[in-house]
């Protein structure tokens, strides 16, 4: 924790125990890769996802990167962005991150 802080990719107050949600999945993988100057442009990002209107307007572009770039697959129609990823998820998605960097 102390290391993501120091780097700059935990922004958020999280403590060990704390659950990741969907979001900050998505804002953890893309400023470890650097893109979150990308990610923090506004009004350029769209999804498709049924519950859009759900994700918080700070977090769209990360979202929107993070899926479409293939980081973080959402089956189905929504995103859920509240709901806490289990590690199976997030091991995957962090797999897929180190894999897209090189």
């Amino acid at each position: 924790m102390a290391k993501a802080k120091e780097q700059g990719w935990l922004k958020e107050d999280l403590q060990p125990s704390d659950p990741v949600k969907r979001e900050l999945l998505c804002k953890l993988l893309l400023r470890y890769l650097q893109l979150n100057k990308l990610a923090e442009l506004k009004n350029i990002y769209q999804v498709d996802f049924q519950d859009a209107d759900q994700i918080t307007p700070d977090a769209l572009g990360y979202v929107a990167l993070a899926t479409s770039s293939g980081i973080l697959k959402i089956k189905g129609q929504d995103f859920a962005p509240g709901e806490a990823v289990n590690r199976s998820e997030a091991a995957i998605a962090l797999f897929r991150t180190l894999s897209w960097r090189s």
